[in-house]
């Protein structure tokens, strides 16, 4: 029976440059044909689409953190999507902006964001400055988002979420802070990389005991306490790493995620 093995990007299989190495490259593009190789990230594709192609891989993709997952080769694999309703956003993003700083979200290869600097620039995945939109996110959104990103001023963090809190089908998770901000994540309230792999697993008609997972961030909890194998990265939370069954013994800038794989494979 095959195994679905399963890899966030950003900080997992990505080194802080964000590439993958070549020596990660070739091992995973050289795995036996027991092992089919699924990229869920919360990255749209635009953001995904690069490494996708480098690892010449033709799966279904998990992206927006489970919001969309297609395959962008397998016409036989239907598309699954869900989008936060543009009018709810609207409303939302009025009723957040006096309490944050920067706000964006990306939809295929556009972004759209509010209050742009460089601080956010590694968030926005377009494919060109052109499909680049600024401005007020309730003016400008023409497409219902998967999700979005928001930097909240530290002193109205409890405004923001309570407000974010009153939409019983949206939630928000914090990514981190500072003295003066912290980085929020907007998203379906039933919706995460778990509930993709899920969807994925359904198509190819493999059970839990042949999932192996690799994640970094509060975002990959539901996944890797879905799998048999869950792994998280030695850089990853610290919050992750109390619950993920396993820990690589390397980070994600020294090759982590195959170094635990030629442990393990060899048992499988």
């Amino acid at each position: 029976m095959k195994y679905l093995l399963v890899f966030d990007l950003d900080d997992t299989l990505l080194n802080g440059e964000e590439k993958i190495t070549e020596r990660t490259t070739e091992y995973i593009k050289n795995l036996d044909d027991r092992f089919i190789v699924v990229l869920a990230s919360g990255r749209p594709f635009s953001g995904m689409e690069k490494y996708y192609n480098q690892l010449e891989l033709k799966t279904p993709l998990i992206t927006n953190n489970g919001s969309l997952i297609f395959s962008p080769h397998d016409k036989s694999f239907k598309t699954h999507e869900q989008s936060i309703d543009i009018n709810t956003f609207k409303e939302l993003f009025k009723k957040i902006k006096p309490y944050i700083k920067h706000g964006l979200f990306n939809n295929n290869y556009d972004s759209y964001v509010y209050n742009r600097t460089k601080k956010i620039e590694r968030f926005l995945h377009a494919r060109n400055e052109d499909d680049i939109h600024e401005g007020n996110l309730d003016e400008i959104c023409d497409i219902s988002p998967r999700g979005a990103l928001f930097v909240v001023n530290i002193d109205y963090e409890d405004e923001y979420v309570k407000i974010v809190n009153s939409y019983s089908n949206l939630s928000t998770r914090c990514w981190g802070k500072d003295q003066k901000n912290s980085i929020h994540e907007l998203y379906i309230s039933n919706i995460n990389k778990a509930r993709g792999i899920r969807y994925v697993m359904d198509y190819y008609n493999i059970k839990n005991d042949h999932l192996i997972c690799f994640g970094d961030g509060i975002n990959d909890f539901e996944m890797l306490d879905m799998a048999y194998i869950g792994v998280a990265m030695k850089n990853g939370s610290d919050e992750l790493k109390s619950k993920a069954k396993y820990i690589t013994d390397y980070t994600n800038n020294e090759d982590g995620v195959i170094k635990f794989l030629e442990k393990i494979i060899k048992k499988l």
